[in-house]
């Protein structure tokens, strides 16, 4: 995996002020443990937790659909990954076939429990995988009453249930009641900081991801993004973010040159949105922190918001992401076409992809955008891991500078006790 910060350039005081204050918190993530807030670290080499999921995957092994209930962190590093290494339309031929049960949107919700009806009429294998941290996320539990009322018409339906959630929570204790499958996510492991805990490991196996491959990219992740010096893209990630910011520059778009990279933005979105959207610093100074995060897709989305990010206000800083081995996928030579486009007959698809991306990537320079570039050398599972690995040290370090708590996400629980009263009919 490649990076070039070059187009985004940091001050050199600037850079030696950031990576002081990230030195002690490399130190600890270096040796992380289940007891702190770097808890997602330490699931690298938790094997049993690893192994565990992978065998709870392997029971299941001639799976015709799953349904996995969940919402936010729950669900967004499973899509991530799968469509990431399985492709855009994986869902039209890979087995089993899988849906997303993430809102109570009431005409989505249906459409889910006809499919489920539909797949338990021919009796398909089915499997049914709920994931909810602290166990009374409102989504979750209405989405999984729905589906378990459908699919009690299956003969010992509990083997076809598996819930993914903290050890002790409500959710827990149902499950231990029910008689269904548990897997369980550690205490401190936050939902946005799961993919790698049985939250994103067991879907992820079911669906034929090499886990252990993925594992191995994050872990190789590590070994560089704890460096200090200026070749860790982690942190000149997060001294970019942080240092931009301070000028006024509050926007961070993903620019993805993938379709199959998409998933992958909408999870680091709220990955950044989520750890550094905060009122307060640690100390308690009200600050109203944050950096707006967005995600756009290469070439679609310069015909909708290209105009605005190249001729508009300079409050945007931009990663763009792009692969560099792609399917050699050529363009047949086609004489009246010919005549519509110079330049393109006969030759592959990918070399007028880089034309687009090398085209954008000029614009930015001479509007001089802020914008870095991280070149994957393919996508499989261990690069993806990679990458992902190395975006939660990013925002876990940004926080860091940010002085706030990238852990914690206080403003979300006031939506769900507001929602909870509005039941109550409060």
């Amino acid at each position: 995996m490649n990076y070039d910060f070059s187009n985004a350039p940091i001050p050199s005081t600037t850079f030696e002020t950031g990576m002081k204050r990230l030195r002690l918190l490399m130190k600890m993530a270096a040796e992380p443990t289940y007891e702190d807030n770097l808890a997602s670290l330490a699931l690298l080499k938790d094997y049993d937790l690893i192994n565990r999921a992978g065998a709870l995957a392997n029971h299941f092994k001639d799976a015709d659909m799953l349904i996995v209930i969940g919402i936010g962190g729950s669900n967004l590093g499973t899509m991530a990954v799968a469509e990431a290494c399985l492709g855009k339309h994986y869902q039209l031929r890979n087995t089993p076939q899988v849906l997303f049960a993430d809102t109570v949107d009431p005409n989505y919700s249906q459409e889910i429990v006809s499919l489920l009806q539909h797949a338990i009429d021919a009796k398909k294998h089915i499997v049914i995988n709920a994931v909810s941290k602290s166990g009374t996320t409102t989504e979750t539990v209405v989405l999984l009453t729905l589906l378990i009322e459908a699919i009690k018409q299956v003969p010992d339906y509990r083997d076809h249930v598996v819930i993914t959630t903290d050890k002790g929570s409500k959710l827990w204790h149902t499950a231990k009641q029910e008689g269904f499958h548990i897997l369980e996510i550690p205490a401190k492991v936050g939902g946005r900081y799961s993919v790698f805990s049985p939250v994103g490991l067991f879907p992820l196996a079911l669906l034929g991801i090499d886990i252990q491959e993925m594992i191995k990219g994050a872990v190789y992740a590590m070994s560089y993004c704890m460096q200090d010096n200026k070749k860790n893209p982690a942190a000149l990630g997060a001294i970019a973010l942080w240092h931009y910011n301070k000028k006024g520059i509050n926007i961070h778009d993903t620019f993805v040159f993938s379709q199959q990279l998409e998933c992958v933005g909408k999870w680091y979105r709220q990955l950044l949105a989520e750890s550094c959207g905060k009122e307060n610093t640690l100390k308690g100074k009200k600050v109203n922190a944050g950096i707006t995060p967005t995600v756009s897709v290469g070439s679609v989305d310069l015909h909708s918001m290209g105009q605005l990010y190249i001729d508009g206000p300079s409050d945007k800083i931009t990663t763009f992401i792009n692969v560099e081995k792609q399917t050699d996928l050529f363009i047949p030579n086609n004489k009246n076409l010919a005549l519509l486009v110079d330049n393109i007959q006969g030759r592959q698809m990918k070399e007028v992809m880089d034309a687009i991306l090398g085209g954008t990537l000029k614009a930015y320079e001479q509007q001089k955008i802020p914008h870095m570039q991280i070149t994957l050398p393919t996508i499989d599972e261990k690069t993806i891991g990679e990458l992902l690995q190395m975006k939660m040290l990013e925002t876990i370090y940004l926080g860091a500078l940010l002085e706030i708590n990238p852990f914690d996400q206080p403003a979300v629980e006031k939506y769900k006790v507001e929602t909870r009263k509005l039941l109550a009919g409060k």
